[in-house]
């Protein structure tokens, strides 16, 4: 026997359906991104027929497709066919990141999601266990989608700098810390707007390989260093501390060769954009997390 159906269940049921559906949006773009359907429309509007035999797609699965695009935003009717959006074209606009992304998406993400629950009974990444190597494993063996993946993540960091120092003050800082920093392009903002600090960018090899152009053009090299190795964070608590510390990595500079000292009084911010396996970044001390959201 059914409940009673209310305004709240109702409201709740469509919510629930959305949530269960919601792989359906996702793999209608997914889909025209792989198959190209939008890229032919930048151009201008072309009909179904047009498309089909670009495409060499079945015509009444293609309109039918095509209305599903329409549906999620991303293409219209027009007089003589179907039209890009303003959303359709930021999705294939190369610099934008969401192409990448959902390329990344269908050969990456999906795949490690839909096997969340080994995560959740072992505490151990899915994406392992899906394709038998790390992410980054995977993405040193495809170097299409590592490409990819670093295109998106600069698109993030980018969104990432329109907002981060207008929302946070760095000027108690005398060091910053990205992990996950890409080419450094937030750190290079950082550290111009802030001449007193100094930076830390750390992230895989090959992508830190592209800091150092970006950092010298900048005129902040002098003041960060691009790393794959973590360094391993020094705190002292009075002057003679920090003193000990800079002598026994013989350095006048914050920077030894492989530690950072961090001065008495001195508080640390560490910047990331994303945080794989590490805990709830917003819960440790002087983490500045930072996750665009426009």
């Amino acid at each position: 026997m059914h409940s009673p159906v209310t305004p709240e269940s109702a409201a709740q049921r469509t919510r629930l359906l959305d949530l269960l559906q919601g792989y359906r949006a996702t793999c209608i773009v997914v889909t025209a991104i792989e198959l190209g359907v939008l890229e032919p429309l930048r151009a201008g509007p072309a009909s179904a027929s047009e498309l089909g035999d670009k495409l060499g797609a079945h015509l009444p699965s293609l309109q039918r497709f095509l209305r599903a695009l329409e549906v999620v935003g991303l293409v219209e009717q027009h007089a003589n066919g179907v039209a890009l959006t303003s959303m359709g074209r930021l999705l294939i606009d190369p610099d934008a990141g969401l192409r990448d992304r959902a390329v990344l998406t269908e050969a990456e993400y999906l795949p490690a999601w839909l096997d969340l629950r080994h995560s959740v009974m072992t505490g151990e990444p899915a994406f392992p266990a899906v394709f038998g190597m790390s992410v980054w494993e995977h993405r040193k063996a495809n170097p299409e989608l590592g490409a990819r993946f670093d295109r998106a993540m600069a698109d993030l960091h980018a969104r990432a700098r329109r907002s981060v120092l207008g929302a946070y003050d760095f000027s108690g800082s005398r060091l910053v810390v990205d992990v996950g920093g890409g080419r450094g392009a937030l750190m290079a903002e950082i550290l111009k707007q802030y001449p007193h600090a100094r930076g830390v960018v750390f992230d895989q090899p090959h992508v830190v390989e592209g800091a150092r152009p970006l950092l010298t053009d900048a005129g902040v090299l002098d003041r960060c260093r691009a790393t794959n190795s973590c360094p391993k964070i020094i705190h002292t608590n009075t002057d003679t501390e920090y003193s000990q510390a800079m002598m026994s990595l013989n350095t006048t500079d914050l920077f030894g060769k492989k530690d950072v000292v961090i001065p008495p009084e001195v508080r640390i911010y560490e910047l990331s954009g994303t945080m794989h396996g590490g805990g709830d970044p917003t819960q440790l001390p002087g983490v500045v997390y930072v996750m665009p959201t426009s």
